[in-house]
């Protein structure tokens, strides 16, 4: 019997050696998003392998913000599956102001609220510029890059992105180039792996519009989610990632209508949003009722498995946001509901509360 239960993720490992064996690398064509009505589902487990490099080749490809692969497709399910009521919250440390003072000495004593702060009034800008890149050559380099050569685009001046996460899974079979800011992501991820300074040389662009920014492996339990989790710590758009876990046509009626509601104004670290999920229960079943007639039940559990990587990057990646684990609690709420209700099998799934946190083992 395949059981579908929280597999709680392993630790990010240590900084990955770029200088290992590998298989040609070539840049490829974004994946094409999933089909609303395809035959894909949960793959029969989802706890991460053993993190081991492997020999087979590597495709890599760089994703802009805003062309970004939200699914993949799996193979329907043949067995019973069982899913868990609701994903635990481990306990995830806060980011340290060492990590921050390790960018910018600066920091050092710089509460990480004021971090957040500052981040959230620069937002347009940071956005801008890890949209507006794009590869200077198209040219397959063997094995996986040191650093990336990047063409810039119409950048605020000083927010060009500093690094290139190279995403991957635990096989390491092919790999996705997300460009971003250390900052950015230091100031979320408390798991974090090592990052290689970016000097001001490297990552300033030249006058021909050219920069070079250091490769970062990073090894997820979910890789074809990262861009969720890479577009929410940029915009703090609960809208926006409830909109890519469930592409729904239209929001189902007015009472549902703020899932997708974008805030007016971006909030301070700490503050709630205006379109915070914790909804009442009426809300959350309408979305229910309205995933369950739009998707098929194998469409479904994409969804679930979409949910369920969410999750499971954002624990590896030791992401703390309150906000981002009420969207995560709610979304698995609604799409288990969904599941029951297409089934014949409706149950109202048990709403953990707030404050629920269970420690990693």
């Amino acid at each position: 019997m395949t059981v579908f239960a929280p597999v709680q993720p392993r630790a990010l490992p240590p900084h990955a050696s770029s200088k290992a064996k590998a298989a040609p690398y070539t840049v490829c064509t974004p994946p094409a998003a999933p089909r609303r009505r395809s035959r894909s589902s949960l793959p029969n487990a989802l706890a991460c392998a053993k993190l081991a490099a492997s020999k087979s080749n590597l495709k890599a490809t760089v994703v802009p913000l805003r062309q970004q692969s939200h699914g993949s497709k799996f193979p329907a399910p043949t067995r019973k599956v069982h899913l868990p009521r609701h994903l635990p919250r481990p306990a995830i440390p806060l980011v340290s102001t060492e990590a921050l003072a390790a960018i910018d000495p600066a920091l050092q004593s710089v509460p990480l609220a004021y971090v957040h702060q500052k981040l959230d009034a620069l937002r347009s800008h940071l956005i801008a510029g890890a949209s507006s890149v794009s590869p200077a050559s198209t040219a397959p380099p063997h094995g996986l890059p040191t650093e990336v050569e990047l063409i810039v685009h119409d950048v605020p001046f000083g927010f060009t992105p500093t690094h290139m996460f190279a995403v991957m899974n635990a096989r390491r079979s092919k790999a996705a180039l997300y460009p971003f800011h250390h900052l950015v992501f230091a100031a979320h991820c408390a798991n974090m792996p090592a990052i290689p300074a970016a000097s001001t040389s490297t990552s300033a662009p030249s006058s021909s519009g050219h920069t070079v920014v250091p490769v970062v492996p990073l090894v997820l339990p979910s890789p074809e989610t990262f861009p969720l989790i890479r577009d929410f710590i940029y915009t703090k758009r609960t809208d926006r990632l409830l909109s890519s876990l469930f592409p729904l046509p239209t929001p189902p009626s007015s009472t549902a209508s703020h899932f997708f509601t974008p805030p007016p104004s971006p909030s301070s670290s700490g503050s709630s949003s205006p379109s915070s999920p914790a909804t009442p229960g009426a809300t959350t079943d309408t979305l229910s009722r309205a995933l369950a007639s739009t998707f098929t039940l194998q469409g479904l559990f994409e969804r679930a498995r979409s949910v369920h990587g969410l999750w499971a990057n954002a624990v590896a990646l030791g992401i703390a946001d309150d906000e981002l684990w009420r969207v995560m609690a709610t979304a698995w709420e609604v799409v288990v509901n969904s599941i029951a209700i297409s089934t014949g099998q409706p149950v109202q799934v048990q709403r953990p509360g707030p404050s629920r946190r269970e420690s990693m083992p």
